[in-house]
């Protein structure tokens, strides 16, 4: 045997032990990483999730300055007007419930979701990892059958 020989059989083998190497789960796992729509789906599942105590709590307070500038000569005597307010809208406590309630069922759609899709690229990636080795036994026994 030459080396030229000793050499394709090298590769040939290093080729076939790396194909034994990778596994349905680096499959999956790498599928998951690179699929930019289920990066979308994931990114939109944790948004809802993280809108669900904005929901059930009271809205940001308001600060407010006035500085009043149209006075007549008596109110201009005195300096100008300043006012400092701060507000808060208070809503009826059913409501806060309900709209807790309204966003955790769309956390969950959303969940839901992000759970068909990986369901989705899993069978995709499976069926793509499995398919030349179905069609490589199932071809054996049809070429066996042939004479030779």
């Amino acid at each position: 045997m030459g080396i030229k020989s000793l050499v394709i059989l090298g590769v040939l083998f290093s080729n076939l032990c790396y194909a034994d190497l990778l596994t349905p789960e680096m499959v999956l796992s790498e599928a998951y990483k690179s699929n930019p729509a289920l990066a979308a789906v994931k990114a939109t599942a944790d948004a809802e999730k993280e809108l669900i105590s904005s929901e059930y709590s009271l809205s940001s307070p308001r600060l407010g300055f006035m500085r009043e500038t149209d006075m007549s000569f008596m109110q201009m005597e005195d300096g100008p007007m300043k006012t400092w307010s701060i507000s808060q809208e208070f809503l009826f406590p059913t409501k806060y419930f309900s709209r807790g309630s309204i966003q955790e069922a769309k956390a969950k759609r959303s969940l839901h979701e992000l759970r068909y899709k990986k369901l989705q690229i899993r069978a995709e990636s499976l069926s793509t990892y499995f398919k030349p080795k179905s069609v490589h036994k199932t071809s054996r026994p049809i070429l066996l059958t042939f004479p030779s």
